[in-house]
């Protein structure tokens, strides 16, 4: 398994194998794996892109969809169609647009 710095990943392009510009890396979704004998490890498991991908990165992205009242439309890259990280791109398989979703709304305050 490749060790990847947060660096590497994020603000990078996300481009397709025929060259289409997906978006560029504003978050990335990670999930811990921990064991009681090692030290937790981290495996990235989407990348996040999409006009609401850096508000999404700060904490405000349902804040400002609801006072905009719209959708927070960030675009999920899942890792598992990574084909794989170049220095100014990360490459992925051309996927249909419904394999690329959004992150799920919150649910409405009561």
């Amino acid at each position: 398994m490749r060790v990847l710095r947060i660096e590497e990943v994020l603000d990078k392009r996300i481009v397709s194998t025929e060259g289409k510009l997906i978006g560029h890396v504003l978050d990335i979704q990670v999930s811990k794996q921990a064991d009681k004998s090692t030290e937790p490890t981290y495996t990235i498991t989407a990348l996040l892109c999409g006009r609401y991908g850096l508000l999404h990165r700060l904490h405000v992205a349902l804040p400002f969809a609801r006072l905009l009242k719209v959708r927070p439309d960030t675009q999920i890259v899942l890792w598992e169609h990574v084909l794989r990280v170049e220095k100014k791109a990360i490459i992925v398989r051309s996927l249909p647009d419904k394999q690329s979703y959004s992150v799920p709304a919150a649910p409405e305050d009561e």
